[in-house]
């Protein structure tokens, strides 16, 4: 009898076991299909945020894209470039032209736009160049000494172009230069730079350069000081070079030439941020 309850017993706990056994295995399967559910379901966000992500990209890029084109475009029609027109315009014992650090400030400034020369004394104009917009900067050695001469050659040199910048002779003083100034201003307008005027007035204090004797003397003629003129006594020194292009560029900017080309890129950075 005690033989028999043991195996009966027995019995139970081998059965008792196996429902356990059967239990957990269940509870273990339906965890790991949960597990399973969880993990694809995380798969599956991944791949959808992954998806989302790419197609954000894509567009940012096609916008990136499209803005650039424009700002190129805009840069192409309204400042495909700027030609100088004139004589010593990059005088080497300055070390740097004013067409280079005129270029430098719009790159800086504006967009970057190829800049180049043209010598009036011995011209070879490219088809380029005449959609270019045009900096006349015609000296002493390439005047015929006349009012009307010097204004027919920089209409010529301007080609009936509406966006151009004319700069003045830095030559000669107040009372020399004073006819030939006024025609000038009466021809072009705010597109004309007085330049000695200015170099001969707040040329040097601007930039906080010493001024000698030397200097006073000249001003008070009128005359560009020799502070800001190469040994040779007529052509710009590199200081006299960078107030011609600071000069310029600030010109250019406050007559709107740079417009079109800004509002692109600020078009780009709303289309890009």
């Amino acid at each position: 009898m005690f033989k028999e309850n043991k195996q009966y017993i027995a019995v139970i706990m081998i059965v008792v076991l196996a429902a356990a056994m059967v239990t957990m295995y269940a509870v273990n399967r339906r965890n790991q299909q949960a597990q399973l559910a969880g993990y694809a379901e995380a798969v599956s966000l991944f791949q959808e945020r992954q998806a989302a992500r790419i197609a954000a990209a894509d567009e940012r890029e096609h916008r990136r894209a499209e803005a650039a084109e424009t700002v190129a475009f805009a840069a192409s029609v309204h400042l495909p470039g700027v030609a100088f027109y004139g004589t010593n315009l990059s005088y080497n014992e300055v070390g740097a032209s004013l067409p280079v650090l005129v270029e430098a400030l719009i790159d800086q400034n504006v967009y970057d736009s190829p800049v180049s020369t043209v010598n009036v004394l011995d011209p070879h104009e490219t088809a380029l160049q005449k959609t270019y917009l045009p900096v006349i900067f015609i000296n002493a050695d390439a005047w015929d000494g006349t009012i009307d001469g010097l204004i027919s050659r920089q209409n010529e040199l301007i080609a009936g172009r509406e966006r151009y910048i004319v700069l003045g002779m830095p030559t000669g003083s107040r009372e020399e230069m004073m006819y030939v100034e006024a025609a000038m201003l009466a021809e072009y307008g705010e597109k004309y730079i007085n330049l000695r005027e200015y170099l001969s007035t707040d040329g040097m204090a601007s930039i906080s350069l010493p001024i000698s004797e030397a200097d006073m003397a000249a001003m008070a003629e009128g005359r560009i000081p020799p502070g800001l003129l190469a040994s040779d006594g007529v052509n710009l020194n590199e200081s006299g070079y960078k107030l011609a292009a600071f000069l310029t560029y600030d010109r250019m900017s406050e007559l709107g030439y740079f417009n079109e080309v800004l509002s692109a890129i600020d078009e780009y950075n709303e289309k890009v941020s």
